[in-house]
């Protein structure tokens, strides 16, 4: 895969520049044997961005919701924040693997938040 191209909406947490990323990726890595692909990061940071939700307004739906539109929050792989359309991440790279077995982001993308 030298030399190859990938797009997603960060590189892999092992990769990441952002210390929250290497150590999740490192925790995942003690856990299940191998590092995670970019969809577990994810997954753990809107689990989390909903716990920080409802902590503050409790279990009602419609809450969670309005809390989810209004609240930004900084995730493992990078901050969230509701647009007018209820996008919470507004971010993409692209990201070549090297020779030494790293990724290297050549070019990130970060769409407007109306």
């Amino acid at each position: 895969m030298v030399g190859q191209y990938c797009g997603g909406p960060d590189i892999l947490p092992q990769f990441s520049e952002r210390p929250a990323a290497r150590a999740f990726a490192e925790t995942y890595d003690k856990l299940t044997g191998f590092y995670p692909p970019i969809y577990p990061a994810q997954y753990h940071d809107a689990l989390a961005m909903t716990v920080d939700v409802m902590r503050k307004v409790g279990t009602d739906p419609q809450k969670i919701r309005d809390g989810l539109a209004t609240e930004s929050f900084e995730g493992v792989i990078g901050p969230y924040k509701s647009d007018s359309t209820g996008n919470l991440w507004h971010q993409d790279a692209i990201a070549q693997f090297m020779p030494d077995g790293t990724m290297k982001v050549v070019h990130r993308f970060t769409a407007p938040t109306n």
